[in-house]
């Protein structure tokens, strides 16, 4: 105990000394090494340390590794309030000596990895000064730590991106452009090699910078198509490949909602070329989400790209529709997927009404384009077969909302919440579909444009869109989970064919002052 009050004396003692000095302080450079060795101390003469390292050092700038290491084997020490304070002096110490912020966020970024919340706390609040003294440095270091260290610290360093720097960039990036493209040429290389949620978190970030508003948003785009990997071939029984394609093309609505001029025509003919060929390879959640970003991007296709689509499409309804004649097998009827398939036929066949009279035989609405004067081939039994199948999918959906109905009016709200959002669900979905068949149905079929009041089933606004489950809903099945939306399949008579963990303490275990590791050398899945 004597020894830690002597050691206590001596710092303020040291103290006193450079505070009398004044401007003159760096004179005393031995008092200065004198408190930094207090940072090998007792407890207390460490706590006294980090307080009075960062107070001095702007006189001592020589000393600049033996005050960052002295601060650094404090921020490892087994005493919580020891290691705060340590933490606390990097920002002082940054402002006064700019070169240290290098080394210093680089520390603070490894310090991340805390899951004591008070210590997390200032670290952030440290990293976030540092910040506003040079951006450029810190957003260096870290995209430096996401790309070369391993998988704990990279998903600390990211939050934080997402937490801090992502909420605070008006204040930290913007009015600076020049921040802008350093933080954007960082974010293009780390997606090289990312997951996918990470990839969202990034092109969120992206999507936000000022310089990628209005036309220069084509840049995205193409960043999109190029992680979506359109240039290879589908492969349908790769999880990967398929979700990065349904993520890049829901990441991608944004931008044509905002009325980017990039038209989506690259997605739209790959869906048409390679994967709507290879539909049935796809898992049964995996289609019905692609089928749902589809027409998602449905409205903002080109006439072009429609009369490319729109064969594609149509024969996946015919195969999902039967006509009803006595002798033609009856497939399971899946609404869910017939929504889709009727709310992107209807939006593509309002750019390129031609293209449908050609498929379904139906009397041509002519917009003046040369492709709507069409000479439509066995016109009267395409037409037929096109009415039968619309006939007999209003007639099940008339019959599935008498039921759902019927089942609603007995359900309790309160004590069958889970009950009554499923069959409200099919509601929705059936009275749709109602709704589009009644459209097409006319002498001169109606199609609903994007303007058009229509809100398609899977948007609720009260629910956060989820992924849906993989199966159809049967007698016996394990209960789906609160707000399922998954696969529907009307009833009826159908045949036809899945505690705290603290930092490692101590020198050489913790905090890393050497060079970066290298390459990962694996791919990250999605």
């Amino acid at each position: 105990m004597a020894a830690e009050s002597d050691q206590i004396t001596k710092l303020y003692d040291y103290s006193d000394v450079l505070d009398k000095a004044g401007p003159e302080a760096a004179k005393h450079l031995n008092v200065y090494k004198g408190i930094l060795e207090g940072a090998r101390g007792a407890p207390k003469a460490k706590s006294l340390a980090a307080q009075l390292i960062p107070r001095y050092f702007k006189f001592f700038p020589d000393q600049l590794d033996e005050g960052i290491n002295a601060l650094t084997d404090l921020c490892q020490e087994e005493d919580m309030q020891i290691r705060v304070l340590a933490v606390r002096a990097f920002p002082v110490i940054c402002k006064d000596i700019p070169k240290a912020i290098p080394k210093a966020a680089d520390i603070l970024g490894q310090l991340l990895q805390t899951e004591l919340m008070v210590e997390q706390d200032n670290v952030k609040r440290s990293l976030v000064s540092l910040l506003q003294i040079d951006t450029k440095t810190v957003i260096r270091t870290l995209f430096n730590q996401i790309m070369n260290r391993d998988d704990s610290q990279r998903e600390k360093a990211i939050q934080f991106l997402r937490e801090k720097v992502y909420t605070l960039k008006e204040e930290i990036l913007h009015p600076h452009e020049d921040v802008e493209k350093e933080l954007a040429e960082h974010i293009k290389k780390v997606l090289a090699d990312v997951t996918g949620d990470e990839f969202k978190i990034f092109m969120d970030f992206l999507s936000s910078l000022k310089i990628y508003q209005g036309e220069h948003s084509k840049e995205l785009l193409d960043l999109l198509a190029e992680q979506a990997d359109l240039k290879s071939d589908f492969q349908p029984t790769d999880t990967d490949n398929v979700e990065r394609l349904i993520s890049c093309m829901q990441l991608a609505l944004p931008f044509f909602q905002r009325g980017a001029t990039h038209s989506g025509q690259t997605f739209l003919n790959y869906l048409s070329s390679k994967v709507l060929p290879s539909f049935s390879k796809l898992s049964d959640d995996h289609q019905n989400r692609l089928l749902q970003s589809l027409a998602d991007m449905s409205p903002y296709a080109l006439a072009d790209d429609a009369r490319i689509l729109l064969p594609a499409v149509y024969s996946l309804f015919k195969s999902h529709v039967p006509t009803g004649k006595p002798n033609e097998p009856t497939p399971k009827l899946n609404f869910t997927y017939i929504e889709a398939l009727l709310y992107t036929f209807h939006q593509l066949g309002s750019k390129a009404p031609g293209a449908v009279a050609q498929l379904c035989g139906v009397t041509p609405v002519y917009t003046g384009q040369p492709s709507d004067m069409v000479v439509i081939d066995n016109a009267q039994e395409k037409n037929d077969d096109f009415k039968a199948r619309l006939q007999f999918l209003s007639s099940k959906c008339e019959s599935t909302l008498k039921e759902m109905n019927e089942v609603l009016r007995g359900i309790s709200i309160e004590k069958e919440k889970e009950k009554h959002d499923t069959v409200s669900q099919i509601l929705r979905t059936s009275k749709n579909i109602q709704e589009l068949v009644k459209l097409l149905s006319k002498q001169k079929p109606i199609f609903l444009s994007k303007m058009s009041g229509l809100q398609p089933s899977w948007h609720r606004p009260d629910v956060k869109r989820k992924a849906p489950a993989t199966r159809t809903e049967s007698a016996g099945e394990a209960k789906k989970p609160k707000g399922y939306q998954g696969v529907y399949v009307p009833p009826g008579k159908q045949s036809g064919n899945k505690g705290e963990v603290p930092p490692t303490r101590g020198r050489g275990q913790g905090i890393q002052r050497g060079s970066f590791r290298g390459g990962r050398g694996r791919v990250r899945r999605w």
